[in-house]
């Protein structure tokens, strides 16, 4: 865990190649803390877990961040980093409360919005996601929150996407549902003309609308 009560910068040799296994904390106290990759290529392994809970990224080339396991969104804003994501990896945001965070444009894996807590209504991607390689599901959103892939975005999900808590909302633009969908206690509202494309079965149960 990188944390304390000033700014904290944990940077790397030229030439470092870092691997995480295991849980890896950045944030979450008082501190400033930075995560510096311009030396080192940072691979979280497939049983490994970054979680950011309130620190920052900094790097010549943030695709020096290679995800086999799971990131962690554990804030309010801020940035998923632009990182490699394997397929079989995992995007977790689960601290969002009022504001959304700036997603990468690819997401190669699963990716997960689940924040309890949120307040926020009409929530958006503040950049365009294209693509999310893996599944993608939608747990909850809060007890009146919302939430958009963006303003009129063209998002293709290669996955199953399974909608099971909370609200989406169908903001314009095109839902391409490449691995099937499940709805099932979420309520997609649809706020402009929205083409939502679903390749494989669609399966509707419990409340989801």
């Amino acid at each position: 865990s990188l944390n304390g009560s000033n700014v904290l910068t944990l940077t790397y040799a030229a030439g470092t190649t870092a691997n995480i296994a295991g849980a890896f904390v950045l944030g979450g106290g008082s501190a400033t803390t930075v995560y510096n990759t311009t030396n080192a290529v940072t691979t979280v392994a497939s049983t490994g877990t970054f979680t950011n809970s309130g620190g920052t990224f900094t790097g010549a080339s943030l695709t020096a961040l290679l995800v086999n396991g799971t990131y962690v969104h554990n804030i309010n804003g801020g940035t998923i980093p632009t990182a490699t994501y394997a397929l079989t990896s995992n995007v977790n945001v689960t601290g969002v409360v009022g504001t959304a965070p700036t997603p990468p444009t690819v997401i190669g894996g699963n990716f997960t919005w689940n924040s309890t807590a949120q307040t926020g209504t009409a929530l958006s991607f503040t950049s365009t996601l294209t693509t999310i390689g893996g599944n993608c599901n939608i747990i909850s959103t809060g007890t009146a929150g919302s939430f958009q892939f963006g303003t009129s975005p063209t998002l293709a999900v290669g996955g199953l996407t399974t909608l099971s808590g909370g609200t989406l909302l169908a903001a314009g633009g095109t839902l391409n549902f490449n691995g099937g969908l499940v709805l099932s206690g979420t309520t997609i509202n649809t706020t402009s003309n929205t083409n939502i494309n679903v390749v494989g079965n669609f399966t509707q149960s419990g409340t989801g609308t």
